[in-house]
């Protein structure tokens, strides 16, 4: 049985055939991950900013996850009854527009702000109370993020605040009017 499998693979009919199949998976499937077509679609585009359905997708896990600590067993056809996903897609839109907006101001936020910022963060603290980059490390892998990530959302959250406290810090509340 094996030597007439072994002589029909070894006829040229069957090689021809074993390269178009290689084309053909070369053309359809395995190409796109060498052209790039491996990206996630862009669920939502703000200017030049896109926000990724990898990302919508982690960031809808995310707030399940934070309900369901808050509220116990929660399903994610609850979270869409009650219009969750639309708020997520909504809030990322604006941190876009904010992100943009701080861009035409020129706001930017040096990288030693943000490690300040990271390393000023309850729970990254080790045992001794200061940053333990361990314990960052950690709970980055449990919250999904790598480095490179965090520090990007970071600097997004920072330069928000700036933008926000460029806008709205000088605002004083009037006191009640007494009628």
């Amino acid at each position: 049985m094996l030597s007439s499998i072994r002589h029909t693979t070894a006829s040229w009919v069957a090689k021809l055939l074993f390269v178009l199949l290689i084309f053909a998976f070369g053309a359809w499937g395995v190409g796109d991950i060498f052209r790039g077509g491996g990206k996630s679609a862009a669920v939502a585009k703000v200017g030049d900013l896109e926000y990724s359905e990898t990302d919508f997708s982690r960031d809808l896990q995310r707030t399940l996850q934070s309900y369901q600590q808050q509220y116990g067993q929660i399903t994610m056809q609850q979270l869409k009854a009650f219009g969750v996903p639309r708020q997520v897609l909504e809030k990322n839109i604006n941190d876009r527009l904010i992100q943009i907006y701080a861009k035409q101001l020129g706001v930017v936020v040096p990288t030693s702000l943000v490690q300040q910022d990271i390393q000023a963060t309850p729970q990254f603290r080790g045992l001794d109370g200061k940053f333990s980059r361990q314990q960052f490390l950690q709970v980055l892998s449990q919250n999904g993020y790598d480095e490179a990530n965090y520090f990007a959302r970071s600097r997004q959250t920072l330069q928000t605040r700036m933008v926000f406290r460029a806008l709205f810090g000088a605002v004083a509340v009037p006191p009640p009017a007494e009628a």
